[in-house]
């Protein structure tokens, strides 16, 4: 952590220091672990401490049996006063999940600095407005979720124009509500984030990269065009589906259609020829005139009779 923030440090950046990613049971049988490994990572940054701590990672997400919304609460306050005790300058926050346990005056008086999550698919100025309805004009931090880049089965697919595009409407609203800081959950793309990074895997920059920059044009990104709509799976799966059901209808019909017969008068085609086991004037072969195969006849009734 020292090699991290000394670096970080030489090359001008600021760190902010996530604790407690890892720690599941927030109740009270846990304080005293969490207070110790605080303490004892507080005296080894020392010389190069971090800009900002963030003491829990949306702690609301984490309510368990053990440790309810009340305990998760008091478990944020908890460490609050540990980090003050340690350091009295360090600068903490906690990142609420929940933009109403974010805006509680009572939370944000114990930090620094109120940060909160931007649920995916959420109203970043919505959120920013629910939050600043608790905590006046108390420095507000926003953490996007980055929206993801992995295509996603949904009638909206998620593309890297996608992302670079409701980015961009996070930004400019946070902003324009007088956000203090916003930062991105993802970095990169990897394992645990998923296809949420501004830059690939391999390192390369995706166009929302760019949006972080310093003076970059937030106005100006567009939305993504039809092309990159329907270049999306379920469009395909759509167009692909009603193939299918032509195809199924089409041979349906088929198979119930009647068997073809010869067209006579009676259905509107030409005059009837004789047929092929008949002539003028003869019988079918095998059968004498006015009889049944065999030589057994009936004679006809005479007329009058």
């Amino acid at each position: 952590m020292r090699t991290v923030l000394g670096l970080a440090a030489d090359r001008g950046l600021s760190v902010e220091l996530v604790l407690f990613d890892g720690l599941t049971d927030l109740s009270p049988a846990t304080w005293a672990a969490a207070d110790a490994q605080l303490r004892a990572l507080v005296a080894a940054v020392a010389q190069r401490p971090p800009a900002l701590w963030d003491l829990a990672d949306r702690p609301d997400d984490r309510v368990s049996a053990t440790a309810g919304p009340a305990e998760v609460r008091a478990f944020a306050v908890h460490v609050a006063g540990t980090l003050r005790d340690a350091d009295p300058a360090a600068v903490s926050t906690v990142t609420w999940a929940d933009p109403a346990t974010a805006a509680d005056p009572s939370l944000a008086a114990v930090v620094g600095a109120v940060s909160v999550a931007v649920p995916p698919g959420a109203d970043a100025a919505a959120v920013v407005a629910t939050v600043r309805a608790g905590i006046g004009d108390r420095p507000l931090l926003l953490v996007l979720p980055g929206p993801a880049t992995d295509g996603g089965w949904g009638p909206v697919p998620r593309t890297p124009a996608r992302q670079a595009h409701d980015l961009a409407s996070d930004l400019l609203a946070a902003h324009q509500a007088g956000v203090g800081s916003v930062s991105v959950a993802a970095l990169a793309d990897s394992p645990a984030t998923g296809q949420r990074g501004l830059l690939r895997a391999d390192g390369t920059a995706k166009p929302a990269a760019a949006l972080v920059a310093a003076g970059a044009a937030l106005a100006a990104v567009p939305a993504p065009g039809v092309l990159d709509l329907v270049s999306g799976r379920f469009w395909w799966a759509v167009a692909a589906a009603l193939v299918v059901a032509a195809a199924g209808i089409w041979w349906w019909r088929r198979r119930r259609a009647p068997v073809g017969r010869r067209a006579g008068p009676a259905d509107g085609g030409g005059p009837a020829g004789p047929s092929p086991d008949r002539t003028p004037g003869r019988t079918p072969a095998g059968i004498p005139p006015g009889g049944e195969r065999g030589g057994r006849h009936r004679a006809a009734p005479r007329a009058g009779h």
